[in-house]
This record gives C-alpha cells, sequence and structure tokens, in this order.
C-alpha cells in the first residue's frame, strides 16, 4: 500500500500561492505520522511550500 501526505500551501489574500525555495522549520505532524504508519506501507511526504506536486 502507498500513502502520500500533502503539506499544504499557504496563500495570500488575493489567491495567489506564497511558496519558498527552502523551509528553515517543516513541520513535524506529517513526519509523526509518517513515523506511526506499519512498515509495509510505502510513505511519501511532500511540502507544498517548496514543491508543487502534479496529481
Amino acid at each position: 500500500m502507498k500513502l502520500l501526505l500533502i503539506g499544504p500551501s499557504v496563500y495570500y489574500d488575493d489567491g495567489s500561492i506564497f511558496e519558498k525555495q527552502r523551509i528553515l522549520f517543516p513541520g513535524m505532524n506529517l513526519i509523526y505520522l509518517a513515523g506511526l504508519t506499519p512498515k509495509d506501507v510505502e510513505v511519501e511526504i511532500v511540502e507544498e511550500l517548496a514543491e508543487r506536486y502534479r496529481f
């Protein structure tokens, strides 16, 4: 089984996306969730602040 965890983007009031080239303090919630998943589950974490994910 595969699991994709996505850290969502932050949007400005005008609807444009706030993007960064690097994240100084990434959120730990997705990392904790990935650590709690069973070993047979393949986990991928995407932080939309740093990279765009194409569905």
